[in-house]
Formats: C-alpha cells, structure tokens, sequence
C-alpha cells in the first residue's frame, strides 16, 4: 500500500523515553516492593524515581488506576488506591494458588 512491509517496526532509538535499558530477564521477573508503593505507573518525565519495567505490574496497576493525577492531592484517596491494588494482588494470588491446587488434588485422587 505505502511500500512499508507488513512486519516493519520504527525503531525506538536509546534516548527515547520510553527505552528501559534492562535485560528481558530482570523487566518481566524482577517483583520488587519498591514497584508497588504507588498504586499508579511510574515514568522519570512524570516525576517518578524510576521507570516502569516489569509489564506485568505494569499490566495491574494500569488496568486498576491509569492515571495517578487525579488523586495526588488527597492522602486518603492515595491510602485507598494502595489498599484496593494490594486486595488485587492477594485475591490474584489466592485465585492461582487455588487453581493449581484444584488441579493437583484432581490428578492424586483420581
């Protein structure tokens, strides 16, 4: 159509900001805590101390709180948002723990 092939990808360059220098293998297993003590994704151009790596955190805290700027300003929304992604985290977890152990008490007592 526009003489592009169909798997052509512009290429980011290093000092977009959006390029995370960082191994594949640190960005989607690395599960620090310092990544969950805001509810909302961090970028250093927003203000933030690092950028967001991992895109399975990122995944979460985006779908539950995308935009942080609306609850800056109140302690007591920032404490609820905490609280309501650490509720997301622990019933994600329970809910896989529960599956796979639905699974194996399937396959022992069969």
């Amino acid at each position: 159509m526009f003489d592009v092939p169909i798997n052509y990808v512009a290429d980011l360059g290093n000092d977009s900001g959006q390029y995370i220098d960082m191994p594949p293998v640190k960005r989607l297993f690395d599960f620090s805590l310092y990544q969950l003590a805001s509810p909302f994704v961090q970028f250093e151009w927003n203000g933030a101390a690092y950028n967001e790596f991992n895109p399975i955190i990122a995944l979460i805290k985006s779908s539950m709180f995308d935009e942080g700027s609306f609850f800056e300003n109140s302690a007591v929304l920032q404490l609820f948002c905490r609280a309501l992604l650490l509720a997301g985290f622990v019933t994600a977890a329970v809910l896989i723990i529960r599956r796979y152990a639905q699974k194996i008490c399937v396959t022992v007592y069969r």
